[in-house]
């Protein structure tokens, strides 16, 4: 006879899962960034009670492992929904199915977005120059709360690199909407002679960029060659910025230095925070004391992969 399956929303206090973690006999590895995560949206009362909890007939967890730690780790009762009676080999097929990525969210959310898929990748490039990490975006909303840092140099990339097939690949024309903010008149000139190639000279950084994506087969310019296109187009543009002549390009991290600088002498620390997922400001007076020490612990667990929050203004 089949079990009977039901599912209810319920208040899981710390204790509750204690006992459910303490049931589970199997699960992947912990992932502390993904705790941390999850215990910032749950102190910022930001937690939705879906996805929830699987519980087996026999009252195993089976899935909800990190949402548990992080309800312990918070320290603070939590609304989830939770789905009682599972078969426990059910576990084997939990989270395997096709997620869906960001281009297919904005086809089913947001269709009014233009050119879904050039635009999703150019937010994905933008916040690996930023953080200099790839930083994941799998909801709408971490997508969108990105998207408002580089608005502006989006949307002029959007209308002007879209349309080339040499420059509308996510490392080209992502790396210059994020460059857009620091010299808007200069990246825009430097936009422009990459897609016309028209009056261009030996030398000049437009000149030696193009001659680079020309030889670059379309499919090399995302997947394993993605970082080094995005350092080599940010590097030619700040050799265009500041007047330089440039005859060989190379992806080192000289331009996305120079225009990371660029983010922060231009005082946009406190706009930029907001767009952030996980390291944005907190008020200590709205949200209580335990979030000063959970920003703390994300701060610690990613100081070697994301800029110090000092190098954009964003520390206290």
């Amino acid at each position: 006879m089949a079990s009977i399956i039901t599912t209810s929303l319920e208040t899981i206090t710390p204790a509750i899962a204690k006992d459910l973690l303490a049931s589970s006999a199997v699960n992947r590895d912990t992932s502390a960034f993904t705790v941390l995560a999850y215990k910032i949206q749950m102190l910022k009362k930001l937690w939705k009670p879906w996805p929830g909890l699987d519980v087996d007939k026999d009252g195993h967890l089976l899935n909800g492992h990190h949402r548990c730690r992080a309800i312990i780790e918070a320290d603070i009762p939590v609304d989830l929904y939770v789905s009682r009676g599972l078969d426990k080999d059910i576990q084997e097929i939990m989270d395997t199915g096709s997620k869906r990525t960001i281009t297919q969210q904005l086809k089913m959310y947001r269709r009014g977005v233009k050119n879904r898929a050039s635009i999703a990748s150019y937010v994905s490039v933008c916040t690996y120059l930023l953080t200099g990490t790839r930083v994941r975006l799998s909801t709408i909303q971490d997508f969108e709360q990105w998207q408002a840092a580089f608005r502006k140099g989006l949307k002029w990339a959007e209308l002007t690199l879209v349309s080339s097939p040499l420059c509308r690949p996510g490392p080209i024309a992502g790396s210059l909407a994020f460059a857009w903010l620091s010299d808007p008149p200069s990246i825009e000139d430097f936009g422009e002679k990459l897609v016309s190639g028209e009056g261009l000279r030996r030398g000049d950084p437009a000149h030696t960029l193009r001659r680079v994506l020309e030889k670059t087969s379309p499919g090399s310019r995302v997947g394993s060659y993605r970082n080094g296109m995005a350092h080599k187009v940010l590097n030619a543009a700040r050799a265009h910025v500041l007047g330089e002549k440039m005859h060989r390009v190379s992806p080192n991290g000289v331009g996305r230095k120079y225009f990371v600088e660029a983010y922060a002498s231009m005082k946009k620390a406190q706009a930029l925070a907001k767009s952030w997922i996980i390291t944005e400001e907190l008020s200590e007076e709205e949200l209580g004391d335990p979030v000063a020490g959970a920003k703390k612990e994300i701060q610690a667990v990613l100081s070697q992969t994301i800029l110090p929050l000092q190098e954009l203004g964003l520390s206290n």
